[in-house]
């Protein structure tokens, strides 16, 4: 369901964080920014689709160029090598 994906994507917030998820506390607050993100039928009862949840997971963890995972989202690594 919708409210589960939330509850797990807070748990994970501790590890991976975007600004935004830190404005969303409660599902209300979630509802608030879930057409904000071009997403439509609310209902935290329902199953979530798969473009629902990587929206969500895109929005508020930060999985590609975050310093956690220096990856972007064709999979190349950025790392920066030391010069000496």
């Amino acid at each position: 369901t919708i409210s589960a994906a939330f509850n797990k994507t807070i748990s994970a917030r501790k590890f991976w964080w975007a600004k935004e998820l830190f404005s969303i506390n409660s599902i209300e607050d979630l509802k608030n920014q879930w057409s904000k993100w071009g997403l439509s039928d609310f209902n935290p009862e329902r199953f979530i689709t798969r473009k629902e949840l990587c929206v969500m997971l895109d929005k508020c963890i930060l999985l590609f160029g975050s310093k956690n995972l220096p990856m972007d989202i064709h999979g190349k690594m950025s790392f920066v090598y030391s010069q000496f």
